[in-house]
């Protein structure tokens, strides 16, 4: 019944519900006084009004994965349908956080628009320009966490998931977040800030030097959601003998990103602030997954054991 109900319902309803609930509440927000919180945020805080936070992290999670269901839909994983919208939120939802920080609620926009900027990659000959630009975005990005540099190798696995491995293609994300961290290195010195500069290669520094595993003994709240990535795998390997080449190439970009991810856990030690990232290769695996199951109370069991994960990470989280 869920997937029927996310598999019908049009584009005009879904982006008309998506300004209403923003409107109610910002409207909400507007009118009623919300207690304020200290924000960290690079180092430095500020106050912030708490409301706020939880309407632009609805805000920013709904149309980054209206974004990425629009996109994948162009490029012929879907069948024309918003499951990965709907299944997006709320993986999103669970795996960056009921609360999530600063950094990371801003950090959604600009990973889910990196990868979406490197789909050109399956198609396009003028590919170097969206490399270059990817390992800007990386750099950018590292300015807000130095966690952001190991998104290099989401770069590095759309090149050789997509068929375009060489010397080339494996160094311009590296020029790019070079280039990038050299000028914003260079302001912070001419406006003698070396205080910060130093903070920055001392962080990303010790990316190198930690390993943290205590993260995965905390992944039984997300015990619901993976256990629907089980028979998503196996519909994936499936999908080698029976799906087109430009949706396995997709389908084995995500299941890259899925396996880095979740190997970055022990680098990141408490999670970090890039989390949220192994929502979106689950989203897409279950999404396949819903597409090729038969009976429809299967697919609802992806959507509910979702919503479990949610509401786990709800209470305990």
């Amino acid at each position: 019944m869920l997937t029927r109900l996310f598999s019908d319902i049009s584009f005009r309803s879904l982006l008309a519900a998506i300004l209403s609930i923003s409107a109610i509440m910002a409207t909400v927000l507007l009118v009623h006084k919300s207690e304020t919180e200290q924000v960290l945020f690079t180092g430095f805080s500020f106050q912030w009004i708490a409301g706020w936070k939880k309407f632009m992290q609805i805000l920013i999670i709904s149309v980054s994965a209206f974004a990425f269901n629009e996109v994948l839909n162009r490029q012929g994983l879907l069948k024309g349908n918003y499951l990965i919208f709907v299944l997006g939120v709320i993986n999103l939802l669970t795996f960056g956080g009921i609360n999530p920080s600063f950094v990371s609620l801003l950090s959604i926009p600009f990973v889910v628009f990196m990868l979406l900027w490197l789909m050109p990659l399956i198609s396009s000959g003028e590919i170097y320009h969206h490399l270059f630009d990817a390992g800007c975005i990386i750099a950018l990005l590292s300015l807000l966490s130095p966690q952001a540099l190991w998104l290099i190798l989401i770069v590095w696995a759309a090149v050789i998931s997509f068929g375009r491995l060489s010397t080339r293609t494996l160094l311009l994300p590296l020029i790019g977040f070079t280039a990038v961290c050299f000028l914003a290195f260079c302001l912070l010195y001419f406006i003698e800030q070396t205080v910060i500069i130093n903070y920055y290669v001392e962080e990303h520094f010790r990316l190198f030097l930690s390993w943290d595993n205590s993260q995965f003994w905390n992944l039984w709240i997300y015990t619901p959601v993976l256990l629907t990535v089980i028979p998503a795998l196996g519909e994936y390997l499936q999908a080698q003998r029976k799906a087109k080449v430009q949706k396995l190439q997709l389908l084995n970009f995500f299941v890259m990103i899925f396996v880095i991810s979740t190997l970055s856990l022990g680098l990141w030690g408490d999670g970090g602030d890039y989390f949220f990232l192994l929502a979106i290769p689950i989203t897409v695996l279950q999404a396949n997954l819903i597409n090729y199951l038969k009976k429809w109370w299967e697919a609802d069991l992806v959507f509910l054991f979702s919503l479990g994960s949610l509401g786990l990470a709800f209470f305990f989280n």
